[in-house]
């Protein structure tokens, strides 16, 4: 055997104890090695390599410097190899740009399922082989996994179905459910069989749960504002990934940043709907606002022609005072910013009869309904109706009902009313002869 052949065959040796991959932690050929490629060119090789030790699974980051020396003959008699280990600065330098992009991604959306799919996508495969995000539902303490990932989508259907299933006992010792309820993370840097047997709800569930192949995980918590708002789950199954601290230390800076966008998405999303209950607010109260003018307008033009009627006038006047108490309300709530802001009004309720409270509404409004040409029928001659409410919103409501009859209905046409009683309950019935309203708009008006 010659010198270069007995070289080859010590190289062969330490390949089959160590495994050269790439960046994506796949397997190269042996003519990727330094030592084979400084005997192949005969040259000086130096190089950044990821190595797997075969005997262990453990994977390395080494700078390697192969300097063949050479016989006379130009032949490769032995080559020196250096070694240097630069697994945990290459951890550091992976791990400060893998949180420099999940920065970027993370304050790129005010969207939280957005916010939550990156996140996912950013540990896959990056940090893990199974990522999932679990958020408490409302008050608590149930929870939903809202997004799950894994390095194969085949596996995301069969991971929904399992924890569909067999959801975490919320009293649970460990798990998901323990991380969100300590505020503390857990780490598994090896998971063995038997934690998967005191975990298993049943023969089936244990099954399926070594077909998963987990090997190793990582469960940090969600917090944000002191709020504990859900949990991230990391879980390696590949023989080659193993978790520990430093790994941990990461997942929690992730889990810290995901919070706070999180919790920025959601403080986006409650001001949109304050912004919208307060526009869906304004336009009512605008609304509301031109329905009592038309009686005041009206009941203002008879003053005028029947103010020398004493019985007649007093009605009128009645009616002005009415509409204007119900116009003072109307001021009063847009001047209520908080009330904008959430959207709501203020009721003052009181004992009142319903049947009363019909017939004056609609007393208000028979000036304005004979002066656009229609007839407005009144059947409210019931017994009393006494119920609990606010006068002034009630009479809003009708209002309303009447001003739109009014408003769609041809002169000549006829508007009723009517109050009957449906068990316990008050009916009032406006009905028109005008156009109508078609079925598909009436979910978006009532």
């Amino acid at each position: 055997m010659t010198a270069e052949e007995l070289l080859r065959s010590q190289v062969q040796e330490v390949q089959q104890r160590f495994t050269l991959l790439d960046e994506a932690g796949r397997s190269l050929p042996p003519e990727h090695d330094t030592m084979w490629l400084a005997i192949k060119e005969r040259a000086r090789v130096e190089a950044l390599v990821r190595l797997r030790v075969n005997a262990t699974g453990e994977e390395r980051w080494s700078q390697v410097v192969a300097t063949p020396v050479l016989d006379d003959d130009g032949s490769v008699r032995f080559v020196v190899s250096v070694f240097r280990d630069v697994t945990e600065r290459r951890r550091s330098e992976d791990a400060a740009r893998f949180m420099a992009e999940a920065s970027a991604v993370l304050a790129g959306s005010l969207d939280r399922d957005k916010t939550l799919a990156s996140v996912t996508n950013l540990a896959v495969p990056h940090l893990a082989d199974w990522c999932a995000v679990d958020l408490v539902r409302g008050a608590g303490p149930e929870v939903d996994q809202v997004v799950v990932a894994h390095v194969d989508p085949l596996k995301v259907g069969f991971a929904q179905e399992l924890r569909r299933r067999y959801p975490p006992d919320p009293s649970g010792s460990r798990g998901v459910m323990n991380v969100i309820r300590t505020g503390r993370p857990e780490l598994l840097e090896v998971i063995p069989d038997e934690l998967l047997v005191a975990s298993a709800q049943s023969a089936e569930h244990l099954e399926l749960l070594r077909a998963l192949d987990l090997r190793s995980a990582m469960i940090v918590p969600l917090i944000a504002r002191g709020r504990t708002m859900g949990a991230i789950t990391f879980v390696s199954s590949s023989p080659s990934r193993r978790y520990g601290p430093a790994e941990l230390r990461l997942v929690q800076d992730l889990a810290s940043r995901a919070a706070l966008a999180i919790d920025n998405a959601e403080l986006y999303g409650e001001v949109q709907r304050a912004d919208e209950r307060k526009t869906d607010f304004l336009a009512m109260l605008a609304h509301e606002l031109r329905n009592p003018l038309a009686p005041i307008v009206t009941a203002a033009q008879l003053l005028r022609l029947r103010g020398g009627d004493p019985v007649a006038a007093a009605r009128i006047l009645d009616v002005i005072d009415r509409q204007t108490i119900h116009l003072g309300r109307i001021v009063d709530d847009l001047l209520d910013v908080s009330r904008i802001t959430r959207g709501r009004i203020e009721l003052r309720q009181e004992l009142l009869d319903a049947a009363v409270l019909v017939r004056t509404v609609c007393d208000d409004y028979r000036a304005p309904a004979t002066k656009a040409g229609l007839t407005l029928e009144v059947l409210a001659d019931v017994g009393p109706l006494p119920l609990v409410g606010d006068p002034t919103r009630l009479s809003q409501v009708l209002g309303n009902l009447l001003h739109n009859a009014f408003k769609f209905t041809d002169a000549g046409g006829v508007v009723s009313v009517r109050v009957t009683i449906d068990g316990p309950d008050a009916l009032v019935v406006v009905r028109d002869d005008g156009v109508g309203i078609t079925s598909d708009l009436l979910p978006l008006l009532f």
